[in-house]
């Protein structure tokens, strides 16, 4: 063998070993490029308030969507949807606190597979708006201190200081309340064994339809600011649950009805000016043809069309009714999954219906709408339209 071709040997042997000490590298550098699935932001025991990013990562071989929900106090019985994605990789998205009474709650990011299995990641974190500095009280003058003046303010009667502690349950809205707009929901929430309040809205009344709106670790009084824009005129009621350390609760409750701010005054029909002629009465020929009813509308929901792309503001519109009508809803479905739904409106009058629904709130994806149609026995017809979020 050659001088020459013993170099080459050399030189071949080197690099083909160069190539193998290097393939672990390679590995170790794709594996570190590719983040673990999870929630990035908030961080675990962050205190947040205002407007925060929450961030994350969703992947797997058999990906087939990841859904993201808020748990108040880290209660998983008490999950509310917040957003869905049928891309994986890095996902972002927006969670509003000044919603959210001050408290502790979770996030729950689940990385859903072809065959429905999922994986679980959670964070905890803690809600911590600044209460809104109240007004300070003009100084009183003080009067000059006299012998006869101090009896006065030592007395202060058992009466008295039992009055300061009000009694659990609703201050506002009283009970039967027609309102509109931004409502202030005030109450008091005290026990002995406290562990928490929770407030939540019940559509018409009935505790099936539950939606949570608030909770607090703090008792004494609580307000809470209930945005009546986002729900159709009808009866609701709110209630409220002390619960205890054992977990067992008291329930209190108000009935409302939400309307419009004023009701219109109906426009008295203009008179005729005073130089139009008399009208003639119809001869034969001219004889006015005979009105017919229009036709009822068929139930369902005529916009958006089944399929179709959305964006913004969307004007959600259909029809209901029924000989045994009782009342409407209209419930959101995330990727079309009927066990995420979520209450969006609800009538009490029979025939056609509008809600806007925002979609700039939702994740990009596909959702379902479900319209239900109560019957007076409670049974019920269900119409369903799908469509795609691409903001």
């Amino acid at each position: 063998m050659s001088l020459t071709q013993s170099r080459k040997k050399i030189v071949l042997f080197i690099v083909a070993a160069l190539m193998v000490m290097s393939l672990p590298l390679a590995v170790a550098a794709q594996t570190a490029d590719a983040p673990a699935n999870g929630i990035t932001a908030p961080k675990e025991g962050a205190k947040v308030s205002g407007t925060v990013e929450v961030t994350g990562y969703a992947s797997d071989p058999a990906f087939m969507k990841w859904q993201l929900d808020l748990l108040p106090g880290g209660d998983a019985d008490q999950a509310g949807f917040l957003a869905l994605g049928k891309e994986q990789g890095v996902f972002t998205h927006t969670l509003v606190t000044t919603e959210l009474a001050n408290g502790e709650y979770a996030l729950r990011l689940r990385v859903v597979r072809d065959d429905s299995n999922y994986t679980e990641y959670t964070t905890q974190f803690t809600v911590a708006n600044a209460a809104a500095a109240a007004p300070a009280e003009p100084a009183a003058a003080e009067p000059a201190a006299t012998e006869e003046a101090a009896p006065a303010a030592a007395a202060a009667p058992a009466a008295a200081a039992a009055a300061e502690t009000p009694s659990n349950g609703f201050t506002a809205p009283a009970a039967g309340a027609a309102v509109s707009g931004a409502v202030t929901v005030r109450g008091n929430a005290t026990s002995a064994d406290f562990m928490k309040w929770q407030l939540d809205l019940l559509p018409g009344g009935d505790a099936d339809q539950a939606s949570f709106l608030a909770l607090g670790k703090e008792q004494g009084v609580f307000t809470h600011t209930l945005d009546t824009a986002d729900l159709a005129a009808g009866e609701y009621s709110l209630r409220l649950r002390v619960v205890r350390q054992d977990s067992n609760y008291d329930e209190y409750f108000v009935k409302f009805t939400v309307g419009p701010a004023a009701a219109a005054a109906k426009a008295p029909a203009e008179a005729a000016p005073a130089s139009e002629p008399a009208k003639v009465a119809a001869t034969e020929e001219e004889a006015a043809p005979v009105a017919t009813a229009p036709e009822a509308a068929p139930n369902g929901i005529t916009a958006p069309k089944d399929g179709a792309t959305v964006k913004g503001e969307v004007e959600v519109t259909g029809n209901a009714s029924d000989p045994a009508f009782t009342k409407w809803q209209l419930d959101l479905l995330p990727g079309g999954n009927a066990d995420q739904a979520s209450f969006l409106a609800l009538g009490k009058e029979q025939g056609e219906f509008t809600y806007t629904l925002d979609t700039a709130n939702l994740e990009n994806g596909e959702y379902g709408l479900r319209l239900r149609v109560v019957r007076s026995d409670g049974n019920y017809t269900e119409y369903t339209t799908q469509f795609t979020v691409a903001n």
